[in-house]
């Protein structure tokens, strides 16, 4: 009995501990497959994504076909948003319990389903369930797939490229989408742009066998190996012990004989000496409460100042771009321009957020020890400028310059945000923490768009959406400095204390020579 308790304890660690060491393995140099796997879900995101941060370009057209008010058609963009970022920490939860091509098969049904039945909409309400909800559900568990996929199979080294290539195909399809939407809107109508989209979206199934065959693969790989190092630390093991202990290595060989008839889904990889070695038996044993109770205090230790300030942050500025994308095309009519000049803003807007993607990857490489909070403050700052500069803008081109400030503000804060947040969360953590900022954005964005569309309702202007976009700027780049106070605080005590003993000692020496 007490042999197999051990051995439950000994595989629940196993099981606890198999990603870690999976990421061990990756993080020395992530293979090809790792790669493509990693390409695919960013094709996915931006098939994807790119639709919900350009879908205030049928804004005006769907007022005109449901004959609705601003406030209930920007209700559905919002919606859109807020639930493809406030899921995510629903999915996130759902992938650590489930593999991820489960996920990505539940959401290559949901995205295209949602858009191919808003084809029979009569009524704009109906859009909030059949776009918003259900494709929106989908969306947000595509989205975090690959932040998943980013974190987890690659090191934190490449964690800023990869990032930064991730949102470069949202702004991709930030330029295409709205050229694309204009010319099915003229030719197909605001219902057969729906059905053509929902038909587009179908290509995410291949994600799903990507990502379904590299499941497989690892799993037969991680097997293969398993029984190579098994029966050499066996081996080894009973060379080293047999003369001392004879009990040990026939304890050891029956462990390691059945890792064989075990269920696909126990067999892990990188935990081999552990099951062949006496002392590491035992230490095992006596971690494992001291694995379920860190399991247990996850979320609070989650709930950190930094993690915090990065939370509020977060939620003040980012959900301010989103609202001003769905009102782009009508700010530009009420700036005393035409549709398709407010849907061209949309090019520099792209181009401008595809540039700022790579302003975190070039900064950690060459301005050394730069805190991860500092780029994103000045971000916000520049949303800030750029918001001024759209309310002051009387001609065409100083209002593509405002948007393109937009633009440069919203591509770098997003993936600095990502940067800061895997800095300063464990990999463990991490898709409970990303899913978690995500949810309150986009919560946020939820609520953000139908106040701001009935204040224009209301008012007949968008001078106070614009003013408070900028006072919301303002108040994401003070949460970033205390942000960077508190890390900076913090990095200061771990110092002083890992000095206390050194001072601690010289003080005491000093004492020694005066005596």
């Amino acid at each position: 009995m007490c042999l197999i308790s051990m051995c439950m304890r000994i595989k629940h660690v196993q099981n606890m501990s198999n990603k870690e060491n999976i990421m061990t393995e990756t993080d020395k140099n992530p293979d090809t497959n790792c790669w493509f796997v990693f390409i695919i879900v960013c094709m996915a995101t931006m098939l994807y994504f790119g639709i919900i941060f350009t879908f205030g370009a049928m804004f005006v057209d769907m007022m005109e076909t449901f004959e609705s008010e601003r406030s209930s058609t920007a209700t559905i963009q919002s919606l859109l948003v807020g639930i493809s970022l406030s899921f995510s920490v629903v999915s996130g939860a759902l992938i650590s319990k489930f593999e991820l091509h489960v996920a990505a098969l539940a959401s290559s049904i949901l995205v295209p389903f949602g858009f191919l039945i808003s084809f029979f909409v009569a009524e704009i309400y109906y859009l909030y369930i059949t776009i918003s909800v259900i494709s929106g559900i989908g969306i947000a568990t595509t989205h975090e797939i690959s932040v998943v996929v980013i974190q987890q199979m690659f090191p934190q080294r490449l964690h800023p490229i990869c990032f930064a290539i991730h949102s470069t195909g949202v702004n991709f399809a930030g330029i295409l989408y709205p050229f694309l939407i204009e010319r099915l809107l003229d030719t197909y109508g605001v219902h057969g742009t729906f059905l053509t989209l929902g038909g587009l979206f179908m290509n995410s199934f291949a994600s799903f066998i990507i990502l379904s065959y590299n499941t497989k693969h690892h799993k037969i790989k991680g097997r293969q190996d398993e029984k190579i190092k098994c029966t050499e630390n066996t081996r080894d093991g009973s060379n080293s012990e047999n003369e001392s202990d004879n009990i040990i290595p026939s304890e050891t060989e029956h462990l390691c004989s059945s890792e064989d008839h075990m269920p696909v889904g126990d067999k892990t990889v990188g935990n081999e000496n552990a099951l062949c070695d006496k002392q590491d038996i035992m230490e095992l044993e006596d971690a494992v409460p001291e694995l379920e109770s860190h399991i247990q205090i996850s979320l609070s230790s989650l709930l950190t100042k930094q993690y915090i300030f990065l939370l509020l942050a977060s939620a003040m500025c980012i959900p301010a771009i989103n609202t001003f994308q769905g009102f782009t095309v009508d700010i530009f009519v009420w700036k005393g321009f035409s549709v398709s000049q407010g849907l061209f803003s949309f090019v520099p807007f792209n181009v401008f957020s595809l540039l700022s993607n790579f302003i975190p990857v070039l900064a950690k490489k060459y301005i050394k020890r730069l805190s991860c909070f500092v780029l994103p403050m000045c971000f916000c700052i520049i949303g800030i400028l750029s918001q001024l500069l759209v309310y002051v803008s009387a001609d065409y081109i100083t209002m593509l310059a405002g948007t393109s400030l937009v633009g440069l503000s919203f591509g770098g804060v997003v993936p600095a945000m990502f940067i800061a947040g895997a800095k300063i969360v464990s990999r463990r953590e991490w898709p409970v923490a990303s899913g978690l900022l995500m949810t309150v954005i986009g919560v946020v964005s939820s609520g953000l768009g139908p106040v701001f569309g009935s204040i224009r309702d209301r008012t007949g202007t968008y001078t106070p959406t614009i003013i408070t976009i900028g006072i919301l700027q303002a108040a994401g780049a003070l949460f970033y400095m205390l942000a960077l106070i508190s890390r900076k605080n913090e990095f200061t005590k771990k110092r002083l204390s890992e000095n206390l003993p050194q001072e601690m000692s010289r003080l005491k020496e000093i004492d020694a020579e005066r005596v």
